[in-house]
């Protein structure tokens, strides 16, 4: 009996794994995301001025496998969707389009890597960004951020691959979130690459 027992739940668990080309519906969560802050007290405006998708062709056709490949459409806006939720990280404005007026701090980002990765049990997402900070006075930095995410994978779904997609995006935003809270105080993050 529990050999049978045994058996189903494979076969019931071999029906619930997912294989095959998956189509990323990417779309920032924000309701997933954690609650907001208190506001900082800074008051600082950022403007994106720009972000582009820099990811080499390879990585824009297929962002990884999951017993077939996985591709994502409309990686900026997906990006400039979770740099929006900056705002409920204490900044008094982060924007994309249209931008605030006067940004204490103007941003332009560069997608270099989108990759979602399964493994039997490991679901891991990488999001690579390199943003370059300009005040008003004319000072700029360039910095790399490498945002990742690893879960268990239950059953290689798409949700749960479009999770940690959103997890890496998340992992990224509050990186980026930490160094601003600095650069709107008037200190630009320093030179670093990941």
């Amino acid at each position: 009996m529990r050999r049978r027992i045994g058996s189903l739940a494979l076969v019931a668990a071999a029906g619930c794994w997912r294989a095959g080309p998956l189509q990323l519906k990417l779309r920032y969560d924000v309701a997933a995301d954690e609650p907001a802050i208190a506001p900082t007290g800074i008051g600082c405006r950022i403007a994106f001025a720009t972000v582009v998708d820099a990811r080499p062709e390879m990585n824009r056709q297929s962002v990884g496998d999951r017993g077939g490949a996985v591709t994502a459409e409309q990686v900026p806006g997906w990006v400039c969707q979770g740099l929006q939720t900056l705002v409920r990280r204490g900044l008094a404005t982060a924007a994309c389009v249209p931008a605030p007026a006067a940004p204490d701090l103007v941003a332009t980002v560069a997608i270099r890597r989108l990759y979602v990765h399964t493994v039997a049990t490991d679901l891991e997402a990488v999001l690579a960004l390199d943003v370059r900070y300009t005040r008003r006075d004319g000072d700029s930095r360039e910095r790399a951020y490498r945002g990742s995410a690893q879960v268990f994978n239950w059953f290689n779904g798409d949700g749960e691959i479009e999770g940690v997609v959103n997890q890496a995006l998340r992992d990224s935003v509050v990186q980026i979130a930490g160094e601003l809270r600095n650069a709107c105080g008037g200190t630009l993050p320093a030179r670093r690459t990941s």
